[in-house]
């Protein structure tokens, strides 16, 4: 292959290809890679160049200065009003009422001092509302300085003479009015958030963090709670675990109002009741008994959860009617089983019992005091 110069020069995909052809026409690869590499600089800067230069958006803030004309006629009028109608009530005044004491002249002064007041009303209101116009190109201005779609309001209060307490129940009235339509306040109003994006950014990560202190919280309540199981007994944190899938069953009847599905669970709580009694007398049956909860429990708590959503329905269909008969079917085999289990857990007593009792009668049957030979006594 001849020691050709890849510098960069014209057309960089065509080099490239051209230097490819060349390597695979000679089959030599030797100076392939100076071609390609000597291409690298050239290409990166020419990606430069075609890459937009990209500016900062100015922020844009959307103002409706609303009250500024009607702020600027009540100052005009309320001004020429004011003064001149409370000049013509002081002339009134001393060339009539005063002199003459009459009751159309005080009549005629009470009248005009009233015209005054309005006028002076309508002043104050006029600039109240200029006043307000000033304050929010002040803050305009500030939030333009500082550039981003939101702004803390101590900044605003470092910028100005205002206290934050005035310049939060400043804002707070001017966002009322729809003076920045586009604007909000952060929950706590500590912040002003200029457009709807930045509000939804806020709104996100605020919906996060609760998110994430909800989790540590079920996560703290979780580790207190393993806490309390790892300081019970076997017996009692099963029996604890017993009770509280009975309490999201009892939460679930109170709300289901059907006479016949109250009364199989008030079946169940009774036998679980009784088996919890009959574990802490027998804690060999534990596995037993645990086995059986994890089996049926969660089973009734899904099925008794649906069974309260069909009894919501006001006019049911027959797919409804016949899933809430099967439903209740099914809770009756459910505590057939339980009654079976704290059937099984007298099963040994009950067979001592029986054989103390067969070796009683046998005892006293050697020694003639069965029933019958009582009987035949009293004849």
């Amino acid at each position: 292959m001849d020691n050709r110069d890849y510098r960069p020069r014209g057309d960089i995909p065509e080099q490239i290809r051209s230097a490819v052809k060349d390597a695979i026409d000679s089959m030599d690869f030797g100076q392939l890679n100076q071609a390609i590499g000597d291409t690298v600089n050239t290409a990166l800067d020419k990606v430069k160049q075609m890459k937009p230069q990209v500016r900062p958006k100015p922020l844009e803030i959307r103002v409706n200065k609303r009250g500024m004309v009607s702020g600027i006629l009540f100052t005009v009028f309320g001004s020429i009003g004011s003064v001149g109608f409370s000049v013509l009530t002081l002339i009134l005044a001393i060339v009539v009422a005063v002199p003459l004491q009459s009751f159309a002249g005080w009549w005629a002064v009470g009248t005009l001092g009233s015209i005054a007041a309005c006028f002076y009303v309508m002043l104050f209101l006029g600039i109240r509302n200029n006043l307000r116009i000033g304050r929010l190109k002040e803050y305009i201005k500030e939030l333009k300085v500082y550039g981003k779609g939101y702004c803390e309001l101590e900044r605003l209060e470092k910028s100005s003479s205002r206290s934050l307490s005035y310049i939060r129940k400043d804002l707070r009235k001017m966002l009322k009015l729809g003076m920045l339509p586009d604007a909000r306040m952060d929950d706590q109003e500590t912040c002003l958030l200029l457009n709807e994006e930045t509000y939804q950014q806020y709104r996100l990560t605020v919906d996060s963090l609760r998110e994430r202190q909800k989790e540590e919280q079920q996560r703290q309540t979780a580790q207190k709670e393993l806490k309390k199981e790892q300081g019970k007994s076997p017996v009692e944190a099963s029996i604890a675990r017993g009770r509280e899938y009975i309490e999201t069953l009892d939460r679930l009847r109170e709300s289901i109002g059907d006479v016949e599905m109250t009364g199989k669970l008030v079946r169940l709580d009774a036998v679980l009741e009784q088996l919890f009694t009959a574990l802490k007398k027998q804690p060999k049956q534990l596995d037993e008994l645990d086995q059986f909860m994890e089996y049926y429990l969660p089973t009734t708590v899904k099925l008794v959860t649906s069974y309260q959503e069909f009894a919501a329905v006001e006019f049911p269909g027959d797919n409804i009617k016949r899933a809430k008969k099967e439903i209740r079917q099914t809770l009756d085999t459910i505590n057939g089983a339980f009654e079976k289990l704290l059937d099984d857990f007298y099963q040994d007593k009950t067979f001592d019992v029986l054989s103390d009792a067969s070796v009683l009668q046998s005892m006293l049957a050697r020694e003639g005091l069965t029933a019958s030979e009582f009987r035949q006594d009293e004849d």
